[in-house]
């Protein structure tokens, strides 16, 4: 076989790859159909022969847009490169079969976005011979479970692309033996189709083919999937790839639409297999109609000798219409179907609700074509479902307790769950590695969400303790590590998929005046909230200075607040001039009394209500948000505001009193609402039932898993009843002393039907952030309104 560097001996074709890999033929209709394939609901065999028909799901970005919006990242557990179906020996590989799946070579984790190096390839990718046909690779996810969007970087070195595949096709195993084609239209073959090639650079997107959509299982049980070669870029003995990754099934949300769920765990394991068959549609005839039928094979069900409970996840917090469930079917064994249950939900898995306090599920027939069982009323947003059964006829009389399937289905409301794209804009393995804080401001001037109608944008955004180094994408360790107290990047283009990102840190590639530091001896600076006023951008140095006798990670305390200024020159931040207006008196921007408690802080969130920066009922103002930690512990919101042309001048700030008045003294600031966060935000909605009011958001006493909104009518209220709108899973998946912190939204990010809210998460402690690199970033969630059918 020739050498890596022999590799690429035809044209170099660039093509620059857009996102991903497709299988669907229709163009507005086919979810993919595999042998066996989902049938149409009702009574019949348990092995269903007709294809279900929707919508392709569809993106208002382009393939990046249908990219972006994929269900849960599922780890692959083995790969095997074959030929026919027999395992290929290590000496006949060139590169590492694990690689293609493991995260060598992408430059961040577990997401769509991320892109492939053309370094290294007997480290980061694989070459096998080549065979038309009979060439193949496996992804084996060790469990069943619903798959939806199978992504793909193609082969990708500087002077190799050719030998990366052309044509391919699919086989897909429910249970990692027996492989059957994936289909289109009844087809008794699975149709070939034409990947991408790559582009030999450090930056590899996603590759796709010709057609542009994208290949989606559409929930199809799958336990393996194997991507047969069928020809090649122009390499006639050796084919290959870079990597390959596969994500949980989400159908676009919809009044009516079937909402994935899986087992809720309590660590990062993936769910015990026992678990699955209730959530991943294994035994049912179609992968979302809520009128599926679903089989007599008790290997497609939960069964347990105990009456334990069981718990599902919907991965984020939706208005559920109603639950629908499918008891116990096997056959002779339907009295294993559970009877008398309670029902309950939670939107943060600690405070729940019982629905259905005793009721009675109808018992199966433990027999093929069996339809739903019970059709729950719920009505209320949910994160997590929990069925218990009770210790009294918790059971049909059978010897076990056990069901066939639960699925739940959207209503109409608000919904929040996670935006796995920009999740993957600040996953990096090099240089800028993670952080906390995060703002943004539009370097435009105009500040309103709809990002999609900026595709010339132009971002910065700031962050505090940063870590810098590098990160081994197979065990997630840092390495090389520094800490500078503030960084900041530069986005360019209004798609997570393809902006381009610069970062600004001491030591980077791009020039800057950091660190910027304060005139006290020993401080440093965080930063909060930035913004835009007279042409120039401004944000909030926030001096921290060491506090002894607290624990290690708490050992700091703020005790002021400056005002910092950034000069933009043909349309760039010059990140070298920034200017710092120090609040010197400490008597403007902040009020610090230690006893009795009395400190008041300015900067954790500024609303430009300009019409300048694209308000839809300016009054002319800055309103800049703080915190009021009074002497009873309490942290409440306050406010100040400026005209944007006088906001150097301190002396012209005014504070939001207890009577609805504006002081000119920083100290007689009032508490709006309680129980805030440092870091947060409020901003105008310009969507739905609420277009036109304020939507304050936060982590509701500072640290936790729950996001919290209220809606104001002013940029001062009053603010309604609080309303936890997520959950982070931080504290449950990432282990250890995880937490997570000061949730805030960002319209510049945020697409016209949409807030994007981001939230920090944390380690507790400085080794676990060395040994997992996934533990300090920002995450990020979208809060939207369901539209109908």
């Amino acid at each position: 076989m020739s050498r890596w560097n022999e590799l690429g001996t035809h044209a170099k074709l660039a093509l620059t790859a857009v996102v991903t890999l497709v299988l669907c033929a229709a163009v507005l209709l086919a979810w993919v159909l595999v042998a066996p394939p989902w049938g149409p609901p009702g009574p019949g065999s348990p092995t269903p022969t007709a294809a279900p028909t929707g919508p392709v799901p569809t993106g208002p970005s382009g393939w990046a847009g249908v990219l972006s919006d994929t269900g849960r990242f599922l780890p692959v557990t083995a790969v095997r490169i074959l030929r026919g179906d027999d395992p290929l020996a290590k000496a006949d590989i060139r590169g590492s079969a694990a690689a293609l799946a493991n995260g060598m070579g992408m430059s961040g984790s577990d997401s769509t976005v991320s892109t492939h190096g053309a370094a290294s390839p007997d480290r980061t990718m694989a070459l096998a011979p080549f065979e038309a046909g009979r060439t193949a690779f496996e992804f084996d996810l060790g469990r069943t479970e619903a798959v939806g969007q199978v992504v793909i970087w193609n082969f990708n070195t500087a002077d190799g692309t050719d030998a990366g595949i052309r044509s391919f096709r699919i086989l897909v195993s429910e249970d990692g033996s027996r492989f059957v084609p994936l289909s289109l239209d009844g087809e008794t073959q699975a149709p070939a189709r034409e990947l991408s090639r790559a582009d030999g650079s450090e930056s590899l997107r996603a590759t796709a083919p010709a057609d542009g959509a994208v290949l989606d299982l559409g929930g199809l049980p799958v336990r393996a999937i194997r991507i047969v070669a069928e020809s090649t870029w122009g390499r006639a003995d050796a084919c290959g790839l870079a990597e390959v990754r596969i994500y949980g099934f989400k159908p676009p949300v919809r009044v009516g639409a079937f909402l994935p769920g899986s087992p809720l765990q309590s660590d990062s394991e993936p769910p015990d297999a026992a678990l699955l068959p209730v959530t991943n549609g294994v035994g049912l005839s179609h992968p979302a109609d809520p009128d599926a039928v679903h089989d007599d094979n008790p290997a497609h069900m939960w069964r347990t000798p105990d009456n334990q409970r069981y718990e599902m996840d919907l991965g984020g917090t939706y208005p559920v219409s109603e639950l629908r469930i499918w008891n116990y079917n096997a056959a002779g064994d339907a009295g294993s179907g559970l009877r008398t249950v309670r029902v309950a939900i939670s939107v943060d898995g600690q405070k729940w609700t019982t629905v259905f306090k005793e009721t009675e599920l109808a018992k199966a027939a433990g027999a093929p074509g069996q339809g739903p069982t019970d059709v729950l009323p719920i009505g209320l947003p949910v994160r997590y479902v929990r069925i218990i059964p009770m210790s009294r006829e918790g059971n049909w009389g059978g010897d076990g307790y056990g069901l066939s399937a639960l699925r739940a289905y959207c209503g109409s409301g608000y919904y929040a769950e996670p935006a796995q794209d920009w999740d993957g804009v600040l996953s990096r393995y090099n240089g800028w590695t993670g952080a906390d804080g995060i703002y943004a401001v539009r370097l435009s001037g105009d500040q309103a969400s709809g990002i999609e109608t900026q595709p010339a944008a132009r971002t910065l955004l700031v962050f505090s303790d940063t870590l810098i180094g590098t990160v081994d994408p197979v065990t997630r360790a840092r390495s090389n590590v520094k800490m500078p107290n503030q960084t900041f990047a530069l986005f360019e283009g209004n798609d997570p998929a393809t902006l381009s990102a610069r970062f600004y840190y001491p030591g980077s590639a791009e020039p800057s005046a950091l660190p910027l530091k304060p005139e006290e001896a020993g401080a440093w600076y965080w930063f909060g909230d930035l913004f835009s006023a007279a042409g120039r951008i401004y944000g909030f140095p926030l001096v921290l200075e060491h506090l002894e006798d607290a624990p290690a990670g708490f050992n700091f305390q703020q005790t002021g607040v400056d005002l910092a200024v950034f000069p933009v020159e043909a349309g760039l931040p010059d990140m070298k001039a920034i200017r710092i207006i120090r609040d010197a008196a400490r008597d403007r921007l902040s009020f610090v009394q230690r006893k009795p408690k009395h400190i008041i802080l300015y900067g954790g969130g500024v609303l430009e209500n300009t019409a300048e920066a694209g308000a839809s009922s300016p009054d002319g103002y800055l309103y800049i948000y703080g915190y009021l930690d009074d002497a009873r512990n309490q942290r409440l919101l306050t406010c100040a505001r400026v005209e944007p042309a006088r906001v150097e001048d301190l002396s012209a700030w005014r504070y939001y009193t207890e009577d609805g008045t504006w002081s000119d003294r920083v100290e007689d600031s009032a508490g709006i609402v309680g129980q805030v966060s440092p870091e947060l935000s409020v901003t105008e909605i310009r969507f739905g039932p609420d277009t036109g009011k304020y939507l304050l958001t936060y982590t509701p006493g500072t640290m936790g898993d729950r996001i919290a909104v209220r809606v104001g009518e002013s940029p001062v209220g009053p603010f309604g009843e609080e309303q936890v709108i997520f959950c982070s899973s931080a504290t449950r998946t990432l282990r250890g002393k995880a937490f997570s912190y000061n949730a805030k939204a960002h319209p510049v990010l945020s697409r016209s039907d949409e807030v994007l809210i981001s939230f920090n998460t944390n380690g507790g402690d400085w080794s676990s952030l060395i040994q997992n690199a996934d533990i300090y970033r920002p995450r990020f969630i979208r809060w939207r309104l369901v539209p109908e059918r």
